[in-house]
């Protein structure tokens, strides 16, 4: 039964990679929304390393070892949550790269699909419509072999951009 109605079964398909397409997209905003308060923790670090270092410069410069040696302390552990940081974020960074790519290729998948359920419709309705398809029998050998070539043509300019 389902053979009798292909464009069922491909709707369906459409709109179940729709809904896969909106959680994935969902899914890269929350993404680039973390990332960005990654960045904004990232800032802040760097500003609060970069203050550490005036102030050790200043403990240095008076001779207060004792301060020097707390604010190294400090120091070192914003260093060390700095790199844990930017680790996250090269981490981030390629988990949003495989998802775009994910995205991307459903995205074309869902659009073949469009395209195949179009070619169904567009076929039944022929079937459907008998004065119709007389008139597209009128194709001649010549026209088939100028498509052909035409065909091969498109093939062989696709191979030379891959």
């Amino acid at each position: 039964e389902s053979l009798e109605q292909p464009d069922i079964i491909l709707q369906q398909s459409i709109r179940d990679m729709q809904d896969a397409i909106d959680k994935d997209q969902s899914n890269l905003s929350n993404l680039e929304a973390q990332q960005g308060q990654l960045q904004q923790k990232q800032a802040g670090l760097q500003e609060s390393i970069a203050d550490l270092q005036a102030q050790l410069q200043f403990c240095l410069a008076e001779n207060n070892e004792q301060l020097a040696k707390s604010i190294i302390k400090k120091k070192l552990h914003a260093e060390n949550a700095l790199k844990t940081l930017s680790q996250q974020l090269l981490n981030m960074a390629a988990s949003k790269k495989r998802k775009q790519a994910e995205l991307t290729e459903r995205q074309e998948k869902c659009q073949a699909i469009r395209e195949k359920l179009a070619l169904v419709n567009e076929t039944t309705e022929m079937q459907a419509s008998p004065e119709n398809s007389e008139s597209y029998s009128n194709v001649s050998q010549d026209d088939i072999e100028l498509a052909l070539l035409y065909a091969k043509q498109d093939y062989a300019q696709q191979g030379e951009k891959t």
